[in-house]
């Protein structure tokens, strides 16, 4: 049986913050809440910054980037060639050909 990891970090952040109030187990349920609202605040944030929607948006990702695009399909940025390629195959793709939204998977820093 998996466990949803979504749960895992619940009840350790729960547990976390029971500790940290000094109360015993009746009051883990409100904590456990409170740990709920706090993981899918900070899920959804990831997700909206890993999700691409313009043409525009892909154009402006860093050299390396990588993304998914909607047709299940990985994607590297090579901007200094002006392409995308597929890390399998090595073709090359301009932005329009990517099958919108995405998802960065990875995002290098920029310096």
């Amino acid at each position: 049986m998996t466990t949803d990891p979504r749960t895992v970090i619940r009840d350790k952040v729960a547990t976390a913050i029971e500790r940290a109030r000094g109360r015993s187990h009746p009051g883990l349920r409100y904590s456990q809440h409170l740990a709920d609202a706090a993981i899918s605040a900070h899920l959804e944030a990831l997700e909206q910054a890993a999700r691409i929607d313009t043409v525009e948006e892909l154009d402006a990702c860093p050299v390396a980037t990588v993304v998914l695009d909607n047709a299940q399909r990985l994607f590297e940025c090579r901007r200094d060639t002006g392409y995308w390629y597929t890390p399998s195959d090595y073709c090359q793709f301009i932005s329009d050909e990517l099958h919108l939204p995405c998802r960065v998977l990875y995002r290098p820093e920029e310096s």
